[in-house]
């Protein structure tokens, strides 16, 4: 038989060793019981540290309240940080790609076409770029367009999920840049420029070819739109210009962040070709970087090359005679676009997670 002594100052409950817990109930209900063994257990504590067993987080939690979590598949113990449930049990966890651990999050960064395996169900952040589209491959071309750039959240199951990163367009007129993947979520190969005439489109739209005719090339519009529930960018390529057969100048790339430059129409050596747009930054490595810039046009004779977007876009050329001077290729793993007359930059993914 249990026994049940009190004082002014204390309560004293004993099972009585013949494996009679002692329960507590609440209309018929029980709450809470102690075991002979000396466990505890209830449904919820009040008061600081508050414990509860439900589908649904609690209500207006103070800062170290416990809830697990039953929810079926989820079944993990979690606690308020004053802002956020962070789980403590069954935490998330994956594997592929280069992992890195910085700020409280584990970092995949997949620098070629590879597989992401979650070992449960969880949520990750993600960032998928394409390859950089290249610069016309002459004198005159114009700047390659930057990779698409999809940014967004979502919820995995335990599953292998292929990665594909996207190459960059080869340094030949109008080649096609690889498009990057996770999950349905897709991000579109940068336009690469042509051998004259209007820019091509793409995640980002190359630069307008100087046309060697008084209205040059048009710069192209991006396709790059939204993806699987991600947030796409891409822009415009810039357009080219003529002004005669010695100052003819092309378009820059469009970058995620912003369109293409124009190129300056103006006579003698204050020709220029047009800048690449500038990338988009993202902080998911742990630090700020910038991707997907755009590739500089080139300048014909106007004796200064112009900039590729920040974001790994390549330099754009000035020329004299029929050779190209100054231009840069895309940068790798930046989804850049190629500057005149060179390659595009191979794009990205990088998924990450709270640890």
């Amino acid at each position: 038989m249990s026994t049940l002594k009190s004082s002014a100052e204390n309560l004293t409950l004993n099972a009585d060793g013949a494996g009679n817990d002692i329960k507590f109930q609440s209309n018929g209900v029980e709450k809470a019981s102690l075991t002979d063994g000396g466990v505890f257990t209830a449904t919820s504590f009040a008061g600081g540290g508050i414990a509860v067993i439900s589908t649904s987080a609690p209500s207006s939690p103070a800062a170290g309240d416990m809830w697990f979590d039953s929810t079926s598949g989820t079944a993990a113990m979690k606690v308020w940080s004053g802002s956020a449930w962070e789980q403590l049990s069954n935490k998330f966890s994956a594997t592929g790609g280069t992992v890195t651990v910085i700020g409280g999050y584990k970092i995949h960064t997949f620098t070629t076409s590879a597989t992401f395996t979650a070992e449960s169900a969880g949520s990750v952040e993600y960032l998928v770029v394409a390859g950089g589209g290249s610069g016309g491959g002459d004198t005159l071309g114009a700047g390659g367009g930057g990779g698409g750039m999809v940014i967004g959240n979502i919820t995995v199951s335990a599953a292998a999920y292929s990665i594909v990163v996207g190459a960059g367009a080869a340094a030949t007129n109008s080649a096609v840049a690889g498009n990057s993947s996770f999950n349905s979520v897709i991000a579109l190969g940068g336009g690469s420029a042509p051998p004259s005439g209007n820019g091509n489109t793409g995640g980002s739209g190359s630069g307008g070819h100087s046309g060697w005719s008084p209205a040059g090339g048009n710069g192209a519009a991006a396709t790059q739109g939204n993806s699987n529930g991600g947030t796409g960018y891409g822009n415009a390529g810039g357009n080219g210009a003529w002004t005669s057969s010695s100052y003819a100048q092309s378009g820059g790339g469009g970058g995620a962040g912003g369109v293409g430059g124009n190129a300056n129409s103006s006579s003698g050596t204050g020709g220029r070709g047009g800048a690449g747009g500038v990338g988009r930054a993202s902080s998911i490595s742990g630090s700020s970087v910038y991707y997907s810039g755009g590739g500089g046009g080139a300048t014909y004779y106007g004796n200064v090359g112009v900039s590729g977007g920040t974001g790994g876009g390549g330099n754009g050329p000035h020329s004299s005679s029929s050779t190209a001077i100054g231009n840069t290729a895309g940068t790798a793993n930046t989804g850049g676009g190629g500057g005149a007359a060179n390659t595009g930059g191979s794009g990205i993914v990088i998924i990450r997670y709270a640890i």
